[in-house]
């Protein structure tokens, strides 16, 4: 007979249990081994889910930065042109009709 116990803490892996007998070790193997796979499969599971969050996080922060860039350059190339006309229109050089 095969037993698993959950330990308190999630993060630790479940406790395997076995009770030999004339087949209970080979069970017990193939149960430990299968729930080791599962074990594995799940922490790269989460290590694929921790790094795709990272890269949609970061692609958010790039096109966020990129827009603020955008804004900044458009106000300091209108500032340019006031500046631009002010001193031209200062000097007679540009006159509105």
């Amino acid at each position: 007979m095969v037993q698993i116990q959950q330990t308190t803490s999630p993060p630790s892996p479940p406790i395997l249990v076995c009770q030999t007998g004339a087949s209970g070790a080979r069970e017990c193997r193939e149960v430990g081994s299968t729930l080791a796979q599962q074990h594995f499969a799940a922490e790269c599971i989460a290590l694929g889910f921790g790094l795709l969050s990272a890269v949609i996080v970061g692609h958010i922060a790039v096109t966020f930065v990129g827009m603020v860039g955008k804004i900044i350059q458009q106000q300091r190339r209108r500032r340019e042109r006031k500046i631009q006309n002010n001193l031209l229109n200062q000097k007679g050089w540009f006159r509105r009709a």
